[in-house]
């Protein structure tokens, strides 16, 4: 892959969207009493992914930054600890 290539993190596999696809089909029968065609479920995933996905990517990005500062502080104190 090239630089001009960008990887979209959020995008899903054939396999991830279609058993999403059945998810939100199950869903709607268990919770709600209704049933929603392939076409349907697949608009309200395209929807949640093009509308939610991206924030709830970047909370995990800012949650695994968060997890390193604290990992690089822990690393920097034993270090000093270290220093003779």
């Amino acid at each position: 892959m090239n630089k001009s290539q960008k990887v979209n993190p959020l995008a899903l596999g054939r396999e991830e969207k279609s058993r999403l696809i059945g998810d939100v089909q199950v869903w709607f029968r268990e919770e709600r009493g209704e049933t929603i065609g392939e076409l349907a479920a697949d608009l309200l995933v395209e929807f949640f992914q093009e509308k939610a996905a991206t924030h709830w990517y970047n909370r995990g990005v800012q949650d695994a930054q968060a997890i390193a500062r604290d990992r690089l502080e822990r690393l920097a104190d034993d270090l000093d600890l270290l220093r003779r």
